[in-house]
């Protein structure tokens, strides 16, 4: 039976700059909680300077609440001086 729901396949970044602040947002995909979480950590490592990280991450089907998550959303801000 096909998912009613998108997973990426791969991890995507996008970069955008609003008002002299960059934004970068992630998606990626991941088979479990523990995996999003540790995806998390590794961006708020990679930008350590930022002022704030974003987070989210989906587990499993949208309507299913007991099954391994499926993807991770992370976006990271920059302010610039």
């Amino acid at each position: 039976m096909p998912a009613d729901y998108f997973v990426p396949a791969k991890a995507v970044v996008v970069e955008t700059e609003i008002k002299k602040s960059r934004f970068i947002t992630w998606l990626a995909p991941v088979s479990s909680r523990a995996e999003a979480l540790a995806f998390i950590q590794s961006i708020r490592e990679k930008y350590p300077d930022a002022t704030h990280h974003c987070t989210a991450f989906v587990a499993g089907a949208p309507h299913d609440y007991f099954v391994p998550a499926k993807a991770v959303v992370v976006e990271t801000e920059i302010k610039k001086s």
